[in-house]
Formats: structure tokens, sequence, C-alpha cells
């Protein structure tokens, strides 16, 4: 199923869709990294797509979940931050 993203941890990308899109936003430490990679492949022509029938543990600590201010939630509204000054709100979503 085509979908806007898809977590960056859970990624299979082509040498071919790397090599026209680039490399994923170092200016982005965290959190919106996946985001802004998918958005420019879908920029480049590249469909993005989850496959339901695969399978991935991604065992994360989640430390900024019970928080509402902690290192992590800065650096998260800081990739947000960023993104939306790089693509705008309204290009967001397909």
């Amino acid at each position: 199923m085509e979908v806007d993203w898809v977590l960056g941890s859970t990624l299979l990308v082509r040498k071919k869709a790397i090599d026209d899109v680039g490399l994923m936003d170092e200016k982005i430490f965290l959190y919106f990294e996946d985001v802004d990679w998918c958005y420019r492949m879908w920029e480049k022509g590249w469909e993005v797509a989850y496959i339901a029938d695969a399978e991935m543990v991604h065992k994360h600590q989640r430390a900024s979940m019970n928080k509402i201010i902690s290192w992590e939630m800065y650096i998260h509204l800081k990739s947000l931050i960023y993104y939306l000054r790089k693509h705008g709100l309204k290009n967001t979503f397909k």
C-alpha cells in the first residue's frame, strides 16, 4: 500500500532511488529525517510503500514519551520546525 512515509528503522531503499534523491538530510538529527526523505522520494517520482506482511521489531526506549519537557522533545520540535521551513505545511502530505 502506498503511504506518505515510513519509519526510518524499517526502510529498504533501492540504490537507484538513493542516487536520484540523495541521502537523508544531515541537518535533521532525529525524528523527521525519515519523513523528509520519503517526501523527497515522492518529489522525484519514487513510490513509498508499506508492506503489511513484512515484520520488524524495533526496540527503543521511547525516552520522551512520559516527559513534557525533555532533550528528546526539544530535538523532536527542532526537527519538526526545520522540516516545515524546508517543505512548508501544505506540501507535507499527498
